[in-house]
């Protein structure tokens, strides 16, 4: 346990000091091949959709549902210094938010570069529809997505 602790601690003073370490995989190679990066740190690059029943994060070059994972915050519940500095996190997301309402419901999307782990195969997200879930410990780079770029 206390190994695991130590990993799991030496991980977290790696994202926060140097992120520069952290490698890169495109979203589309990371959705395609899960297995290789299951428990990993690494960063990526996708679009956050987001509305009053699920979110989940997609990359443009593969949009198709196999692709689509689940989102989520890498804190335990009950670890409140690390939702408060994930909410300062995904705070950075709003200025670039763009949405789309319907007679149903209103849906945002925007895209960033997340920090974070994959977790699964397993059930995640709204009626257990996902098969991995990014948990997600930092945001980088924010942009709106151009309102000219089609909804699917």
């Amino acid at each position: 346990m206390a190994f695991l602790f130590a990993f799991t601690n030496a991980e977290a003073q790696t994202v926060r000091r140097n992120p520069s370490k952290i490698p890169t995989v495109a979203f589309c190679e990371l959705t395609s091949n899960p297995e290789k990066y299951v428990g990993k740190i690494i960063r990526t690059q996708a679009s956050y959709v987001v509305w009053w029943e699920s979110s989940y994060l997609y990359g443009d070059r593969c949009r198709d549902a196999e692709y689509a994972v689940h989102n989520h915050r890498d804190c335990s519940d009950d670890d409140t210094a690390c939702e408060k500095r994930f909410s300062v996190q995904w705070k950075k997301l709003d200025p670039y938010m763009r949405s789309k309402t319907s007679p149903i419901q209103t849906v945002y999307r925007v895209n960033a570069v997340f920090i974070g782990r994959l977790v699964g195969p397993g059930a995640f997200g709204h009626l257990s529809g996902f098969k991995y879930e990014f948990r997600i410990r930092r945001v980088g780079k924010v942009t709106a997505i151009p309102r000219r770029v089609p909804w699917k």
